[in-house]
């Protein structure tokens, strides 16, 4: 598979996220073909993540890392969330919110 393949993957699958819910990069890792680790994920969404919906992929707990890459990423994907009706506390989106699969 050519990287261009995967990038393609990554957005296919994030994309298919449901506006107003999130998913961890470990889970948008196993629904993509091939299976991607998170940490695969989370580097794919830093340098290729134009197309994808990135706004919708967080921490395992909810976190919003892209605060730790920049305060203005980080606060441009919790708004982007909170348009999306989840309500973002201490940069976090909270369990109920968060999903493991795709219909």
């Amino acid at each position: 598979m050519t990287n261009r393949e995967v990038i393609t993957e990554l957005h296919r699958v994030t994309q298919q996220i449901p506006v107003g819910n999130a998913m961890s990069y470990g889970d948008v890792g196993d629904h993509m073909v091939p299976r991607q680790t998170g940490r695969a994920v989370g580097r794919l969404l830093a340098n290729f993540g134009e197309g994808a919906a990135w706004w919708r992929v967080v921490r395992r707990d909810g976190y919003l890392s892209s605060f730790l890459r920049s305060p203005e990423i980080g606060a441009l994907q919790r708004d982007l969330l909170r348009q999306e009706g989840i309500p973002i506390a201490d940069d976090t989106v909270p369990a109920e919110y968060l999903i493991r699969d795709l219909a």
